[in-house]
């Protein structure tokens, strides 16, 4: 779930003026001992120049041979459609999506019958 595949600079760079002008902190406070330390050391790895050029989709993806369920929610504000879009289009194995509407950062949370039905499904498939 929230399936990167490239850097994409604003993803970070959004959730940090979110992070910083709403409530994100004392959510992440529910799952997380130090939110602060948690989103910075994931915002930051994403915003450093020196990661801009990580990139998995063209000597990796193709290798993947195994079956993959990709789940994302339309809402996810650290993720975006055309990252979910781009792994399918480039594994070598069976790859299924399930796109969730009304459904953020966390489907397992969000929506959660969907998803576990949609993990039931595909690993009966397996």
């Amino acid at each position: 779930m929230v399936p990167y595949s490239s850097c994409q600079p604003w993803i970070p760079s959004t959730g940090q003026e979110t992070f910083e002008s709403t409530d994100l902190p004392q959510k992440l406070g529910r799952y997380h001992k130090d939110p602060s330390k948690t989103f910075y050391g994931w915002a930051d790895v994403w915003l450093d120049p020196d990661f801009e050029g990580w990139d998995i989709r063209k000597d990796y993806l193709p290798k993947v041979r195994c079956p993959v369920l990709g789940i994302q929610g339309h809402d996810d504000e650290y993720g975006t459609m055309a990252q979910l879009d781009e792994i399918a289009r480039r594994v070598a194995g069976r790859c299924e999506l399930l796109k969730l509407p009304a459904c953020g950062h966390s489907p397992f949370r969000d929506k959660s019958n969907e998803t576990l039905e949609a993990i039931v499904r595909f690993v009966r498939t397996l």
